[in-house]
């Protein structure tokens, strides 16, 4: 007798979600990815909403950065059957002459009713050059233009 067996393997996903209205104090200290509000995604229930439907699009978004009103696109590297959360990143296209910034973490410093001050890790890269200047940058950002944070499973 010969039994045969047979497999398939299913991606995976390493992302987890938290809502902008389910952010707490619990979280300060804490690492995430920043998800900006996707406008036509408003009238579904959270319910309904799975994690796909929140890191599926490539949201923008306006921060005020060392006092200059930056444009942060999201970049998102989403599968057909698996997502990771170490391929999420926001970038900031000429964010100076000839550079491009990129975010990779955000820490939670502080959250009060209106606004969550972050502490962004980024990278400067010279637009064509493989080298990047790390550093970190201090913004405040308004709960009303995110939709929530990502962070690792």
């Amino acid at each position: 007798m010969c039994l045969t067996l047979s497999s398939s393997a299913q991606g995976s996903w390493n992302i987890g979600y938290v809502p902008v209205d389910s952010i707490d104090k619990a979280h300060v200290g804490h690492s995430f990815k920043i998800d900006f509000k996707t406008p036509d995604i408003e009238t579904k229930s959270p319910a309904v909403r799975t994690i796909r439907s929140y890191v599926g699009f490539r949201d923008t978004g306006y921060i005020f950065m060392d006092t200059t009103l930056v444009k942060v696109l999201e970049r998102r590297k989403i599968y057909v059957d698996h997502g990771s959360y170490n391929e999420q990143y926001l970038e900031c296209p000429n964010y100076s002459k000839g550079f491009t910034l990129r975010i990779y973490d955000a820490e939670i410093l502080e959250i009060d009713n209106h606004s969550i001050l972050f502490r962004l890790e980024t990278e400067l890269n010279k637009n064509g050059s493989g080298k990047a200047d790390k550093s970190s940058k201090v913004v405040r950002i308004e709960k009303a233009k995110l939709d929530g944070v990502m962070y690792k499973l």
